[in-house]
């Protein structure tokens, strides 16, 4: 009979962006790990990068969810009712949220990544419609009785953890910090910096958290001072009431040229993608954490930060906080970076510096099972 633990880990809710990243992150990683003490099954949405890496891996045993998260909880709760009720799983550790398994007894662990449960001061929805809003509000809901029901809770952010325990009386959780890719002085950095045409980078999707809507007016007030920005943000196709309302402020302001829209950017382009842009900008209000903050460290381009609590509890010195309300304050803000190659470099520098915080990725993927193990079902 195995002693080894059974872990079923749920990626289900990853299914694109920056979240699945760090789900491929976590495959890939596995080939460092020792699993003499584990044996691992996966649970991947539908056509997601997880799920083809899985697929053509063939090295371990998987079930595919549907990507629709409706259909996906009717699902888990379908799936509970056949497989977790044998007992063929010691212990389920759901990614950054939590799994519907209405069924069998078998105890579940989940990533926390939901930042506005913990900071209930901001108004996290504000500007979404009003069916929306309480859409939003039943599915936070949801994720504050996830959090509640889970055995533990493994967070990225040591003020979310802190809050948990505070305003959700969470008993059991963990620090697990995000993973480095490598070490950091392997990315090779041949891009030239030139004032004349200087490219942003935005890793979001449609999101009004994450500041998007001020795109626009940057673009405008740069001008004013002689600087020419291009934005390249990575939303893909115009398919919400954000992207419709960024679109419109765009063609409102005439910077539809300083504006390059792409998809997506998949894991294997993420070192081109960066080598692409001279700074990267981050103005969400609130995050629990962000792969765009050690990716711009690790690819050592300056990172333009929103001037909140949770990036200045992360970021420390190593990035340039800006007003992410006040579009003229901003560039201002930027002006003596973008003249002076030795502040951008001393970013970069104190980025690099950061990044010795963080564990590589085998280290993470360590210390995450051996902590989900801890609460293997009786």
């Amino acid at each position: 009979m195995s002693n080894k633990t059974k872990i079923l880990v749920n990626f289900a809710k990853l299914k694109k962006g920056g979240g699945q990243n760090v789900a491929l992150n976590f495959l890939n990683g596995l080939c460092k790990v020792n699993l003499d003490k584990f044996e691992l099954s996966f649970i991947v949405a539908d056509n997601s990068g997880p799920h083809v890496f899985l697929q053509n891996s063939g090295e371990f045993k998987y079930f595919v969810a549907p990507s629709n998260s409706i259909y996906c909880l009717f699902w888990e709760a379908l799936f509970s009712l056949r497989k977790l009720r044998s007992g063929r799983f010691d212990v389920i550790y759901t990614y950054f949220g939590y799994s519907f398994f209405l069924f069998g007894n078998t105890f579940q662990v989940s990533g926390s990544a939901d930042s506005n449960l913990f900071y209930p001061e901001v108004d996290f929805w504000k500007g979404e419609p009003a069916l929306k809003r309480c859409f939003r509000w039943l599915v936070d809901k949801y994720r504050i009785y996830g959090l509640k029901k889970s055995e533990a809770i493994i967070f990225e952010n040591p003020d979310m953890q802190k809050k948990g325990k505070n305003i959700f009386g969470l008993k059991f959780t963990k620090l697990v910090l995000p993973s480095i890719t490598g070490n950091s002085q392997m990315a090779k950095r041949t891009r030239l910096f030139s004032k004349d045409n200087l490219n942003i980078l935005l890793l979001c999707g449609w999101q009004r958290n994450k500041g998007i809507l001020k795109v626009p007016e940057i673009i405008v007030e740069a001008k004013k001072q002689n600087i020419n920005l291009i934005f390249t943000l990575t939303a893909g196709k115009v398919n919400c009431a954000v992207g419709v309302e960024f679109k419109a402020l765009v063609d409102e302001f005439g910077v539809q040229k300083n504006i390059n829209i792409v998809d997506p950017v998949k894991k294997e382009d993420l070192a081109a993608t960066y080598n692409k842009c001279d700074f990267v900008m981050l103005l969400s209000k609130l995050e629990s954490f962000s792969n765009n903050i050690i990716e711009a460290w690790y690819y050592k381009v300056p990172l333009i930060v929103a001037n909140e609590s949770w990036s200045k509890a992360i970021c420390n010195n190593a990035a340039i906080y800006v007003d992410r309300e006040n579009p003229e304050v901003l560039v201002s803000a930027l002006c003596d970076y973008i003249e002076h190659s030795e502040l951008r470099n001393e970013k970069i520098r104190l980025g690099i510096l950061e990044l010795e915080k963080y564990p590589l990725i085998e280290e993470r993927i360590i210390q995450e099972l051996n902590y989900v193990s801890e609460f293997k079902t009786i």
